[in-house]
């Protein structure tokens, strides 16, 4: 069973329920709420940044 873990969304601050699993540093999120993008910076203790769709070379 894997573990759910609550995440704020950055941009319309709503929370939603993730897998502990699905948080990979440099991974990408989406909000199901807001559909905004979301890219891990940190695994523990979890850092999220809203991805600016504008913003070419993210990475």
């Amino acid at each position: 069973m894997e573990k759910q873990i609550i995440i704020f969304c950055p941009d319309c601050r709503g929370k939603f329920d993730v897998d502990k699993s699905d948080i990979v540093e440099d991974d990408m999120l989406e909000c199901p709420l807001c559909g905004a993008e979301l890219v891990v910076l940190q695994e523990d203790p979890i850092k999220l940044r809203l991805v600016d769709p504008e913003e070419d070379d993210f990475f």
